[in-house]
């Protein structure tokens, strides 16, 4: 896919965003530690792969929302996250 996709995408998702408001924990705009994953399913199942693993990921989403399993972020460790965000970034730096 081209950049271009990837900038429509993001204006749009974030207009969406701002205007159905949201709270103060609410995560808008594109993020790189996603790159690595949309990349590997675009080369192995094309773009209809990844509209169908897309559509995926909002059913679970929604299916863990309506569970209340979002109560569970809370016992994950802060250094679990940021050595996860650090391994994705040293990832995307190998990768270039």
């Amino acid at each position: 896919m081209s950049p271009d996709k990837g900038l429509i995408t993001a204006i749009i998702g974030g207009l969406v965003i701002s205007v159905l408001g949201g709270s103060r924990v609410q995560i808008g705009g594109p993020t790189g530690a996603f790159i690595v994953i949309v990349y590997a399913i675009v080369q192995e199942h094309g773009v209809v792969g990844l509209t169908i693993a897309t559509f995926m990921a909002g059913l679970i989403l929604v299916a863990m929302g309506l569970a209340r399993l979002g109560n569970l972020l809370k016992f994950i460790p802060y250094p679990l996250i940021v050595g996860f965000t650090s391994g994705i970034a040293v990832i995307i730096f190998l990768l270039r």
